[in-house]
């Protein structure tokens, strides 16, 4: 039905997200470059590309053919963040997520409604029901005994930082300083060392 090719490799978790929906199908590629959605008849005759842009989707959610809007999760903005996007087929795109940070949905299954788990860097899970507007309906879990426990210490944060290999890729990273950290002083560093594609360790998370 489809063969899809590179001379470099091939990101075999994408085959795992395969959705078969009526006479369609929608399958993920990074063949532009960046992971996106592509729309194909079950014939394997190309349609049209879903989402565009320089950004991964990470998650596909579902389509709702009568109003072609498709639902899906990417790290538009950011590749440390993941946000809920819908995306008609005029390409007119809404994100569903009212927070930045880490956003994962379970949608019902006409797509009207979803059930959204946030978290960030500086804030714990948060669970809520949203309608496909991204209105939120209402709070499930917040986690507000844990945020004031939290408040009661003075915790050393995670910081984001940014730097340039010695061939010049832009990386992410982020550090936790000690408690009483002075910058006039030596500190011994512990390393954890990225490990090459699909083992991303820093999110905004």
């Amino acid at each position: 039905i489809l063969r899809e090719e590179s001379d470099k490799y091939l990101n075999e978790q994408t085959y795992s997200g395969i959705r078969f929906l009526d006479k369609y199908f929608v399958f993920q590629s990074e063949r532009s470059g960046y992971n996106h959605l592509y729309l194909y008849t079950l014939g394997g005759e190309f349609v049209r590309q879903i989402t565009k842009g320089d950004f991964e989707v990470k998650h596909f959610y579902g389509w709702d053919k009568k109003k072609d809007e498709f639902y899906y999760s990417s790290n538009e903005g950011s590749p440390l963040r993941e946000m809920i996007y819908k995306v008609n087929g005029k390409n007119k795109k809404i994100c569903l997520s009212n927070n930045e940070g880490r956003n994962q949905a379970v949608f019902s299954k006409t797509l009207k409604y979803f059930i959204n788990t946030h978290l960030s860097i500086n804030t714990p899970h948060k669970v809520t029901t949203n309608n496909n507007s991204g209105k939120v309906l209402s709070t499930l879990i917040d986690n507000k005994e844990l945020i004031d426990r939290l408040a009661q210490f003075n915790m050393p944060t995670k910081e984001f930082f940014t730097f340039e290999t010695t061939d010049g890729v832009k990386l992410n990273g982020w550090m936790i300083k000690p408690h009483n950290f002075d910058a006039g002083k030596k500190d011994p560093v512990i390393q954890f060392q990225y490990s090459g594609p699909y083992s991303q360790q820093v999110t905004d998370n």
